[in-house]
C-alpha cells in the first residue's frame, strides 16, 4: 500500500512583508522567507529585535498577511481565502500564546481560559471542568477566581497558555512564553510545551531566551527579515 504523505503543518514560500511607519519610513519586516514546519516539530524563532521573527510568528498563525508570497496551513493556502474565512482557521489549528496576555480583565482565569470552549457551544460545565484541569496543572488551581489584575505577570502567563491548550490545537504559537516569570515558572511552561510536543503538537516559539530555545529540535536564527544560513550563522 502507497504511503500517503501529509504537507507539512505550515508551509511559507518567499514571503515578504513591508509596513509603513507614521514618519513614512517604510520598514521591511520580512525578505523573501521561505521555510517548512513539519507536523509534531518544535522550533524556535530567535534573533534581536527587529529581525522579523514577531511578524513572521504572527504571519503563520494569520494574524497578519504578507504582501507577497504563499502560505499553508495543514495543505490550505490561506493567502489565497478571504478574510472572513480566516478566525475558522485559527479557531480549528491554532493556539496563540501572546507576549501581553490578551487576557479579558472583566473575567476571572477560569472564564478566560473556558471562553474558547464557549465560542465552540461546549457546555458551561464541561467546559469548566476542562479549564480547572488545565489551571490545576498549571500550578493555579487556588487562583482560578481570580480576575488579571489580582494576578502576577507570571501567573497571567499561565492562564494565557491554559486558554492557548483548552482546544487542544495542532500548531501553538508562542511569543515569548517564558518572558515575564521566573525560573521555576520557566521549567513548568517549557515542560509543558515539551510534553505536548511529544504527543504531536506542533510548537513554534520566539524568544530570546537561550534556556527556552535549548528545548526546540531547531532553532531557526533570524536577521534583516531572513532566516540564516548555517554559514551567517557562523559568521562565513
Amino acid at each position: 500500500m502507497a504511503t500517503i504523505l501529509q504537507p507539512p503543518m505550515a508551509r511559507l514560500t518567499n514571503v515578504h512583508k513591508t509596513y509603513t511607519m507614521s514618519a513614512g519610513n517604510v520598514v521591511q519586516a520580512l525578505r523573501g522567507v521561505t521555510l517548512d514546519i513539519p507536523r509534531g516539530a518544535f522550533y524556535a524563532l530567535m534573533g534581536p529585535s527587529g529581525s522579523g521573527k514577531s511578524t513572521l510568528l504572527n504571519i503563520i498563525g494569520s494574524l497578519d498577511r504578507p504582501d507577497t508570497g504563499t502560505i499553508t496551513l495543514d495543505g490550505t493556502d490561506i493567502t489565497a481565502i478571504s478574510p472572513s474565512e480566516l478566525p475558522d482557521i485559527r479557531r480549528r489549528l491554532i493556539g496563540f500564546v501572546f507576549q501581553g496576555f490578551n487576557l479579558i480583565p472583566t473575567l476571572n482565569a477560569l472564564e478566560n481560559v473556558a471562553l474558547p470552549l464557549k465560542y465552540e457551544g461546549i457546555r458551561r460545565r464541561k467546559a469548566r471542568e476542562h479549564a480547572v484541569e488545565l489551571l490545576e496543572k498549571m500550578g493555579l488551581g487556588g487562583r482560578i477566581h481570580h480576575r488579571p489584575n489580582e494576578l502576577s505577570g507570571g501567573e497571567q502567563q499561565r492562564v494565557a497558555i491554559s486558554r492557548a491548550l483548552i482546544m487542544n490545537p495542532p500548531l501553538i504559537l508562542a511569543d515569548e512564553p517564558t518572558g515575564e516569570v521566573d525560573t521555576a515558572t520557566s521549567e513548568t511552561i517549557m515542560s509543558l510545551l515539551s510534553d505536548l510536543n511529544e504527543k504531536g503538537q506542533t510548537i513554534v516559539v520566539v524568544t530570546h531566551d537561550p534556556f527556552t530555545a535549548s528545548y526546540a529540535e531547531r532553532v531557526i536564527r533570524m536577521r534583516d527579515g531572513h532566516i540564516l544560513s548555517p554559514d551567517e550563522e557562523n559568521g562565513e
